[in-house]
């Protein structure tokens, strides 16, 4: 870890497990929450060109997309729903 100016050392956020009995069940999720994280991260070319309706639309999605995300109790359903509500901005410049 680098430090500041000042020797601050940021805390790296500590893991949050996945609550569930199956492994397989827990990995898909997790891979889901990667993918929607990595989608949350960077705003598409169809919204950076788009019109303000667009950039609306667009936060209100990433903003219900990140309720999912931060929800220990979010199903595999719910994750892809989100998923799905993001990528469609995504795809839509192409």
């Amino acid at each position: 870890m680098n430090a500041d100016l000042f020797g601050h050392v940021q805390p790296k956020p500590e893991f949050r497990d996945i609550r569930n009995t199956r492994p397989t069940v827990a990995e898909e999720k997790a891979a889901l929450c990667l993918e929607l994280s990595r989608l949350c991260r960077v705003a598409p070319k169809s919204v950076a060109q788009g019109s303000i309706n667009t950039v609306r639309a667009f936060t209100g999605e990433l903003s219900r997309a990140r309720k999912v995300l931060n929800k220990k109790t979010s199903s595999a359903n719910d994750l892809r729903g989100a998923i799905e509500g993001v990528r469609r901005f995504h795809t839509d410049a192409a």
